[in-house]
């Protein structure tokens, strides 16, 4: 839920956290499973979230939508790549009696340290997005379209129609989990509907 300037609340569904603090507390509990479990050596995993947050730093909340999309799309889509591109490379190298620096008991060292370094990536899915939209010469809608299927962007107050065949749901209100928490101040509550006379 957004608190909104004329005091109402209007829902926002986002994929993924919705801001830079939210997405960095995610990443120190997984950095800290992954330190448990031996998967990464701490320098790297702190290179990946430096490298994040100084992009975060950089372009602002404004452009969250593009940073955690290019964050999403380096561990889903790249992350694969690098990982098979490491594992090729060490096995020619170990045919061709030369030293090789990836550990194929500790792979995951070897991919962060590339997404790390991978500079032009970088900066053809954050910087060169940002750039244009914050210069307006491109809607998020325009720079988040990869041709990949998922949900449109709509703006604020609209809703996604139901799926084809999908009956259409009745709203009574938000649910529990969508009205504010008890702790929240009163001047953040929404305020009841009051019955007309």
């Amino acid at each position: 839920w957004i608190h909104l300037p004329d005091g109402g609340w209007q829902r926002r569904e986002l994929p993924g956290p919705g801001n830079f603090s939210t997405w960095w507390a995610a990443w120190r509990v997984f950095r800290t499973a992954a330190l448990l479990l031996e998967i990464v050596s701490p320098e790297i995993l702190d290179r990946y979230g430096d490298l994040f947050h100084d992009l975060s730093e950089e372009f602002g909340e404004e452009c969250w939508a593009l940073l955690y999309t290019a964050d999403t799309r380096m561990r889903s889509e790249e992350f694969p790549r690098i990982r098979r591109e490491c594992q090729l490379l060490h096995e020619e190298r170990t045919a061709a009696g030369l030293p090789s620096t990836y550990d194929p008991q500790r792979p995951w060292d070897a991919v962060f340290t590339t997404a790390a370094g991978e500079r032009d990536w970088w900066s053809d899915n954050v910087r060169n997005k940002a750039v244009l939209y914050l210069t307006r010469l491109r809607t998020a809608q325009q720079l988040l379209a990869d041709g990949t299927a998922q949900p449109q962007l709509r703006p604020p107050g609209t809703q996604a129609e139901p799926a084809k065949g999908a009956p259409a749901r009745e709203s009574a209100g938000p649910s529990a989990s969508e009205r504010p928490a008890p702790w929240q101040e009163r001047s953040e509550r929404p305020a009841p509907e009051k019955d007309s006379e």
